[in-house]
C-alpha cells in the first residue's frame, strides 16, 4: 500500500470516530445516511508535494452534515465546524494527527463552501475542509 493510500485510510479511521459519521476515501456513487464525508484530491504540485524526503498532500474532505430539507441542517453543520464540539472534524483529526502513524502530521487548514448547496443533483448542508498531510519518507 502506498504512503498516500495509508494516510487516507488513517483519515477515514479518524473521521469515523465522530458519532454516526460514515467516511469514504473516495467520492461514492450515492450517500443516503448523514453525517457523511468523502475525499477529493485537488491539483497536486509535485515540486512541493514530493520535495526532498517529505511529501505534503492537500486533501479536501467534503462533509455532508444533513439532507438539504432537514430543518436542523445548519445547526448540525455548525457542530462539525466547531473545534470544541464532539462532532468536530478538527477535533477528530487532532485526536491523532498522525492518523494511526501513517503521517507525521495532519492539519485542518480551512473550511469553505459552508452552507446549503447542490451536490450531484441533491441539496445538502455541507462544508469542504482542506486537510494538509505531511509525511517524511
Amino acid at each position: 500500500m502506498s504512503n498516500f493510500s495509508a494516510a487516507l485510510d488513517g483519515l477515514v479511521t479518524r473521521l469515523n470516530t465522530i458519532s454516526g459519521m460514515t467516511a469514504f476515501n473516495h467520492p461514492p456513487d450515492s450517500i443516503n445516511t448523514f453525517p457523511a464525508c468523502y475525499f477529493q484530491i485537488p491539483d497536486v504540485d509535485y515540486l512541493v508535494a514530493f520535495s526532498g524526503d517529505t511529501f505534503e498532500m492537500p486533501v479536501d474532505v467534503v462533509l455532508l452534515a444533513a439532507s438539504g430539507d432537514d430543518d436542523r441542517g445548519f445547526a448540525l453543520l455548525y457542530n462539525h465546524l466547531d473545534p470544541t464540539d464532539s462532532s468536530s472534524l478538527i477535533a477528530a483529526i487532532k485526536g491523532d494527527a498522525t492518523l494511526g502513524g501513517n503521517v507525521d502530521d495532519a492539519v485542518v487548514e480551512s473550511a469553505r463552501n459552508v452552507g446549503r448547496r447542490e451536490l450531484g443533483g441533491g441539496w445538502y448542508f455541507t462544508a469542504t475542509f482542506r486537510v494538509n498531510l505531511v509525511k517524511t519518507v
